[in-house]
């Protein structure tokens, strides 16, 4: 199902959904005036993704952020794995706005995500209490690549029950 055929399904009554020329009509009106393929829709969550991800690395250490105590690394860490898996689906967005993805689409979103994960680190070297650690180039790695994975589970989840007749 496509962002077009959700956004079809919340405009139009599933009565009218039986009647396939006004469904032709609206889905070639949504096509005409959708921009799916306009830079910024294909790469503006990218952007906002890195630019989140750079504001938070930019925060001293110990002012705004809380200190978590004993689940300090794990959730800070789990924060990386988290940024860096949504970063690289972005990219994924980005590349090939999630349709026939190649195993070297996935690939390039996963180095995209690792090299940025490198200018964070070095970024964080001169942000005041912060350090930049090839461990955390390493998390950040490792989250795209989980963040990619899981895409792939969830496609082909979905596309194995579409094929059992789920809904």
């Amino acid at each position: 199902m496509t962002i077009r055929s959700i956004t079809l399904l919340v405009i139009v009554p599933s009565e009218m959904m039986r009647n396939d020329h006004i469904r032709i009509k609206i889905e070639s009106f949504l096509r005409k005036t959708t921009k799916l393929n306009s830079p910024l829709s294909r790469w503006g969550p990218a952007l906002v993704m890195m630019a989140i991800i750079f504001t938070l690395s930019a925060i001293p250490k110990d002012t705004i952020i809380p200190n978590f105590g004993v689940w300090e690394v794990g959730i800070k860490k789990g924060g990386h794995l988290i940024a860096y898996g949504v970063l690289a689906n972005t990219y994924l967005w980005g590349i090939t706005r999630w349709k026939n993805v190649r195993t070297i689409h996935m690939i390039i979103s996963i180095l995209l995500a690792a090299s940025y994960g490198i200018s964070d680190e070095l970024h964080q070297r001169f942000v005041p209490g912060r350090k930049g650690t090839l461990i955390d180039v390493g998390i950040d790695t490792l989250g795209a690549a989980l963040g990619i994975s899981t895409w792939l589970l969830l496609i082909r989840m979905s596309r194995y029950d579409t094929h059992r007749g789920g809904t």
